[in-house]
């Protein structure tokens, strides 16, 4: 046998066992274990003697103590193989190690030795943690929303003064030439033709208006 394959002392073994043992059935674990305990003794004690009279009465009223045995050989069979189930279970799929393994997580956790949250009895304020995410979300849409509107009606306000200015001016041109025209309505109306006849006859001998 080669030097490594030697088993170790007695306090080596021991030790080894113990700590196998410790993995195996750790506080986690025995919790676990203690819980399946309370649940499956719940469960065995509505299995009752009573349920098997009322259902089998016939064999019950000829032969009381035959039913009694039946009764308590299945209730023992039935307890042997779900612990056997159990059993096998934890074992298969590696609960003890899993559990043991969350003392790890649980150092390792930033948050370790903070007081975990608490229900405080006011359901408004305790769904906040869970609506503010979505809330904010919504309250950055609607600002994009609102920036934008708020972009184009500086778009429209800027265009509309720029038309305004134009109206204006065009309004302006528009009453210059109407005061020229009147104008010249008034000069037509002090017009006197007889009198332009007359300066025409007058001077029509003149060469310089020939």
């Amino acid at each position: 046998m080669e030097k490594n394959d030697r088993p170790g002392t007695g306090e080596e073994v021991e030790a080894v066992a113990q700590k196998d043992a410790e993995d195996i059935d750790g506080k986690r674990m025995q919790r676990l274990k203690q819980s399946l305990d309370l649940s499956l003794e719940k469960f065995y004690s509505s299995i009752k003697f009573s349920l098997f009279k009322e259902q089998l009465r016939p064999l019950y009223e000829h032969q009381p103590q035959a039913l009694k045995k039946m009764h308590a050989q299945l209730l023992a069979q039935l307890k042997s193989n779900v612990s056997e189930e159990i059993t096998w279970m934890l074992k298969e799929e590696n609960i003890g190690k899993l559990l043991n393994g969350l003392n790890d997580q649980i150092d390792e956790n930033p948050e370790k030795g903070k007081k975990g949250w608490r229900p405080s009895g006011n359901a408004a304020q305790d769904v906040l943690a869970h609506t503010a995410p979505y809330k904010l979300r919504e309250k950055e849409r609607l600002q994009g929303i609102l920036s934008d509107l708020q972009s184009q009606n500086k778009l429209l306000k800027d265009a509309l003064r720029a038309r305004q200015t134009k109206l204006q001016h065009t309004q302006q041109r528009v009453e210059q030439k109407a005061q020229h025209w009147k104008q010249i309505d008034e000069m037509a109306d002090r017009f006197d033709i007889d009198e332009a006849k007359k300066f025409l006859v007058k001077y029509s001998n003149y060469s310089c208006i020939r």
